[in-house]
């Protein structure tokens, strides 16, 4: 009877007690995405630096704290919609995805009430390089905003309709800061 159970459990195993899976080329790009809008701290610059390989890896290293701390640090992000629209394998280390995040971002002091809903739709190339997948690019395919309040202009949300009625010099000016 043991011999049969052990019988019975060897032949599952190859199912259940495998290594786990490796994250698809899907899985990294989510990963990517969600560590380049939850960024807190300069000292998290490595971890999105690991999801990716390439150009877009040395534009990270190379960036310099300043700037990569405008880009993700305190820039704020609260995305909405992630959704993966197609694949395309190029072969088999090389594949595109189309994708399309729905997010707003703002820079503090700013309320994020006012801020624009950004929709982008990006194609993202990824490289399996090192044992795993990784983000080589990231390239923009459309951008929509939604301006839910009005566009902001100097601490003052203008409307599409106001937007449309004036001449373009007079509500577009330097932001007070």
């Amino acid at each position: 009877m043991i011999f049969y159970l052990l019988l019975a459990f060897l032949q599952s195993c190859p199912n259940s007690c495998s290594k786990p899976t490796e994250p698809t080329p899907e899985d990294q790009l989510h990963s990517y995405i969600e560590s380049a809008v939850n960024i807190q701290n300069i000292s998290q610059k490595d971890d999105l630096i690991s999801f990716t390989t390439g150009d877009l890896k040395a534009a990270l290293v190379n960036a310099n704290n300043e700037a990569f701390e405008r880009a993700y640090i305190l820039r704020r992000y609260q995305v909405s919609q992630y959704e993966v629209l197609d694949r395309k394998d190029i072969d088999p280390k090389n594949i595109t995805l189309e994708f399309s995040l729905t997010y707003k971002s703002w820079l503090p002091p700013q309320n994020p009430e006012t801020s624009p809903i950004t929709q982008v739709k990006n194609r993202a190339s990824l490289v399996y390089d090192n044992g795993h997948w990784a983000v080589s690019k990231v390239e923009s395919l459309t951008t929509n905003f939604i301006w839910e309040n009005g566009i902001l202009i100097q601490n003052d949300p203008v409307s599409a309709e106001q937007l449309k009625e004036s001449e373009t010099k007079e509500i577009i000016s330097p932001r007070a800061e």
